[in-house]
């Protein structure tokens, strides 16, 4: 049985910066999983493009990497949840921080 994946429910700190300007965090939108496979999604069968098969998860904000559920790599392997590097044009993810901005105020 595949385990549920809890969506996010506060905004996550920023990582960091880099030099000088702030990391946008993770919020789980999916985005980057959805358009290219890593390196360790293929070693262990992915297709190439059009998204990684071990993408888990059933809405922005719930996703997560299959790989890493299952104990089989570690988060830290594939840099998962540090940072965002494609916030610009990221719909899913400007969704994601609308709705837990909107969250944190009530």
């Amino acid at each position: 049985m595949e385990k549920k994946i809890e969506k996010i429910k506060s905004m996550p700190a920023s990582p960091g910066t880099l030099d000088g300007v702030r990391i946008p965090p993770c919020v789980r939108s999916g985005f980057c999983c959805k358009k290219f496979t890593c390196y360790l999604g293929v070693a262990h069968g992915s297709k190439v493009s059009g998204g990684c098969d071990f993408l888990r998860g059933d809405e922005p904000g719930a996703y997560a990497c299959g790989l890493v559920i299952d104990g089989i790599i570690s988060k830290t392997e594939i840099y998962a949840g540090e940072g965002c590097c494609s916030p610009l044009g990221n719909v899913a993810r400007n969704e994601v921080v609308k709705n837990l901005t909107r969250q944190n105020r009530t």
